[in-house]
């Protein structure tokens, strides 16, 4: 993960690079989202023409959505990669999708059908059109609002429209970084970009809404844990957490067991033994079609990859 870490460090400092990619550290990058980052440093104009373009192809396809949506008498709220399009990192090309998430009503589903969307097989909360693919939610949290009480109500009404048209409406700066902390950290930190996000949203925040957001949440603590990370891998100390906070946040760096660490976080930050206890029910709750002991062997073997030496 060297090039991904150099090449995210650049981005922290706003310096650049230079030298080619390998195919493998093109790969890599890939991975952490950060290949258009690297392009763009380096001088590489073709693979990084290429990051632009298919950035504006997403951006087309907002566009394209939002009046859709108007058109048919429907709104949608856009978050994570796809509220970032041309509004937060400083260039275009930097900030890679491989969906688009969607906060819907389920009347939504069929004006998409109208403009060329259908469902995935096997997948009823995807959309896809070609190239493109729609990850719809009814909350934005998925399992992770069992743990913690982030208020959607209230966050839409205070969402803005992306345009005029009113079709796509993004979340207030200060809900958006509550969303992509609680979003790092369910996938713990599994991609440079989304400190990347993190990293960018930061200064667009009030300090004292951003305060109140978190605390209404119980997700203050997450907070801390991107600081920490983001002074990791610049060889700084970083805000005081405790001995297992520690080790659950560099096996995260190690890129070890995603989804058992992201499962861990949250109870190391809940204050309500209730709302710990109903979280962990539906974390064990069987996935899809499998049954319970199946679920148990997948949770201990995941526990076990990332624990192990």
């Amino acid at each position: 993960m060297l090039t991904a870490r150099q090449t995210f460090i650049h981005f922290l400092q706003d310096t650049g690079a230079r030298g080619s990619l390998t195919a493998e550290q093109q790969s890599e990058l890939f991975r952490e989202g950060l290949l258009g980052m690297a392009c763009r440093q380096r001088g590489l104009k073709e693979l990084y023409l290429e990051a632009v373009g298919r950035e504006h192809r997403w951006r087309s396809l907002l566009r394209k959505l939002d009046e859709g949506l108007a058109h048919h008498g429907q709104h949608a709220l856009v978050f994570k990669g796809g509220s970032a399009l041309g509004h937060l990192y400083p260039a275009s090309g930097l900030r890679p999708l491989s969906d688009l998430d969607l906060v819907v009503e389920p009347t939504v589903e069929s004006a998409l059908k109208d403009l060329g969307f259908s469902t995935l097989s096997g997948y009823p909360w995807v959309m896809a059109n070609g190239a493109f693919q729609l990850d719809l939610h009814v909350h934005p949290l998925g399992r992770h609002r069992y743990a913690f009480p982030w208020n959607l109500q209230r966050a839409r009404q205070h969402s803005a429209p992306l345009s005029e048209r009113r079709g796509l409406f993004r979340f207030q700066s200060e809900d958006e970084m509550v969303l992509a902390l609680l979003h790092a950290g369910k996938h713990a930190y599994s991609r440079l970009i989304w400190l990347a996000d993190i990293h960018l949203l930061l200064p667009r925040c009030e300090p004292e809404l951003l305060r109140q957001r978190l605390r209404e949440a119980g997700a203050e603590r997450y907070l801390d844990y991107a600081h920490w990370l983001l002074a990791q891998l610049q060889g700084e100390p970083g805000p005081s957490l405790n001995a297992l906070e520690k080790k659950l946040l560099r096996l995260c760096l190690q890129r070890r067991a995603p989804e058992t660490l992201g499962m861990l976080l949250p109870l190391l930050s809940m204050r309500s033994l209730p709302r710990a206890l109903n979280y962990l029910r539906h974390c064990l709750r069987p996935q899809n079609s499998e049954g319970y002991s199946a679920r148990v062997r997948d949770l201990w073997s995941l526990l076990r990859r990332s624990t192990s030496p």
